[in-house]
């Protein structure tokens, strides 16, 4: 979810699934899922839910395999972080008057490894975690057969990465995407990486005391769901607003913009300034009085 009046995006959870390791699923007699597997029946049902809308879906090197890649859904792309030495193909080429059946990929092609030492880079400028910044770049398309057969790929060879020591390569299905749009997307999933933090520090998604079988099941989503809610309703509660209350803490004293934190906090706050206010009835309510209180109570 975009935020575009301070250029943040936020990752919003809306599905789940537990995943069980496979040394437990064997002890309780249970088929064993793996999560990109579990990754893939999301994926699946997002799709269904909105055939008439695109998706692009965003993940780490772990998920850039076949058992994501193949079945995509044909209203679903996939970008993530590819293998330096992956096995490349040329779109296949069909042979006139050639018996059998017609081949499946093309001739071997050099390797994203191969190509960052021999072939020429190019510049490109992008914004890279919230900083314009110049990198140098590769693009080309190919088949990564053993990944995704004869579904062709977008490659994006990136060199001088900031914090990167290494070149990398970006792999996406969306063969319309710049190498610009690229790095921005790959970039966006940082997004993720925040909403966990939040949710283990502000709503208890780390270390819950649970005992049963339910519990364990109900906890974790239900923290995942309240950020998400906390999220929505401060983009819907801000909106009009010139100046967005949050607090400026000693050792970031340019901060600029509300983090999870101090959206959590205006929800408080504004949930207790309603239950003050109908305590009072139809006595004066005088909300400086309880500002103080009110402060305590929304960042405790």
């Amino acid at each position: 979810m975009p935020f575009v009046r301070w250029g943040k995006v936020f990752s919003l959870p809306v599905l789940v699934r537990l995943y069980r390791p496979e040394k437990l699923n064997r002890k309780l007699g249970r088929p064993h899922r793996k999560k990109t597997e579990l990754a893939d029946e999301m994926l699946q049902l997002v799709a269904e839910s909105f055939p008439d809308r695109k998706f692009l879906a965003i993940g780490d090197n772990a998920y850039v395999n076949r058992s994501v890649f193949r079945p995509l859904p044909v209203n679903v792309d996939f970008l993530g972080r590819g293998r330096m030495d992956a096995a490349l193909y040329a779109q296949p080429v069909a042979k006139k008057n050639r018996p059998g059946r017609p081949p499946v990929r093309g001739r071997r092609l050099a390797s994203p490894a191969w190509r960052a030492k021999h072939n020429r880079w190019e510049e490109n400028e992008a914004r890279i975690y919230g900083r314009r910044c110049f990198v140098r770049v590769q693009v080309f398309d190919a088949l990564w057969y053993i990944v995704g057969r004869d579904r062709p790929m977008r490659l994006l060879l990136i060199c001088d990465w900031p914090g990167h020591k290494k070149d990398d390569v970006l792999v996406t299905t969306d063969l319309s995407m710049t190498a610009a749009e690229i790095i921005e997307a790959y970039c966006s999933r940082w997004s993720l990486e925040e909403t966990f933090e939040w949710t283990k520090g502000k709503l208890g998604f780390e270390d819950p005391q649970n005992r049963t079988e339910k519990a364990v099941e109900r906890t974790a989503p239900m923290a995942l769901w309240i950020y998400s809610l906390v999220v929505y309703w401060y983009a819907y509660w801000s909106q009009g607003r010139r100046r967005l209350p949050f607090r400026v803490d000693p050792w970031n004293k340019k901060k600029q913009n509300p983090t999870f934190a101090d959206m959590l906090a205006s929800l408080r706050r504004e949930s207790w300034t309603v239950w003050i206010s109908d305590q009072a009835g139809k006595r004066r309510f005088d909300r400086k009085v309880f500002e103080p209180l009110l402060e305590v109570a929304a960042n405790g």
